[in-house]
């Protein structure tokens, strides 16, 4: 099992590879690391590990931002929230019946459509 910290970053090189034929934009990489997070309910445990590690946060935001201050813990707790709604979301229609597997090949034209948008 990975820690938060390797999923992450196996995560960025994933969106980098994937996106890099599309020559996506760096926006259109972040919301694909945002679902992938979410979609891997660790997103919040990726906030949690960029802000309270203090070499990082003094590295790469400013004093005032928000991952500078204690508001992060916030939502933080709200993501976790979120990933659970998502979870039980999901483990409904898949009980339902509604929701199926994707194959690979819509699974490739959904992740095309996501870079281009």
């Amino acid at each position: 099992m990975l820690s938060p910290e390797e999923l992450l970053f196996r995560c960025v090189e994933a969106v980098n590879f994937t996106h890099a034929p599309a020559h996506a934009q760096m926006d259109v990489k972040l919301r694909s690391l945002v679902c992938l997070g979410l979609n891997e309910q660790v997103l919040h445990l990726w906030l949690e590990a960029l802000a309270s590690n203090e070499e990082v946060v003094r590295k790469w935001y400013h004093p005032w931002a928000f991952m500078s201050s204690p508001g992060w813990v916030q939502v933080k707790c709200e993501l976790r929230l979120l990933a659970q709604v998502i979870l039980n979301k999901m483990r409904c229609l898949v009980l339902s019946g509604r929701m199926k597997k994707p194959s690979m090949k819509k699974t490739k034209r959904m992740l095309t459509q996501c870079i281009k948008t």
